[in-house]
């Protein structure tokens, strides 16, 4: 089980320093980064971290909603690639607005939680990791 604080930690210190950690890598570092993270571009990377947080945010509200919430499962390789076909042409710096603007709703979501809220087990374990695993599994 994730704690608030952590949850908060990790989007304000950890995927908040994201960006400019990557930027300071240089050319070779970070093209060595992106393939080893299967990611094309930087705003290829940072589109699907956006996408599967609209998708975990519209999974906790589902489960706040109703307590017999079942996420359909989702082909995650199709979901991947159709994100990165969204994104070609598009400026990166509007790829960051976007992954700026949904981290801040993360952020929101979470701190809008209850303690009830937060301890119920299937949105805490959605929050867990759309925001702690999945910063991890991109490290």
């Amino acid at each position: 089980m994730v704690d608030r604080n952590e949850l908060v930690r990790c989007l304000t210190v950890e995927w908040d320093a994201y960006i400019a950690l990557f930027t300071g890598l240089s050319p070779q570092e970070q093209q060595s980064f992106l393939i080893r993270q299967g990611y094309p571009t930087f705003a290829a990377l940072l589109a699907h971290m956006a996408a599967w947080w609209r998708v975990g945010i519209g999974v906790v509200q589902h489960h706040l909603s109703d307590p017999n919430y079942t996420h359909p499962q989702m082909n995650v390789d199709a979901f991947n690639n159709a994100v990165i076909a969204r994104v070609e042409g598009i400026p990166a710096a509007e790829v960051l607005t976007d992954f700026e603007t949904v981290r801040r709703q993360m952020f929101d979501l979470v701190s809008s939680l209850s303690d009830a809220e937060l301890a119920n087990p299937k949105v805490n374990r959605q929050l867990l990791i759309e925001v702690v695993e999945h910063f991890h599994e991109h490290e």
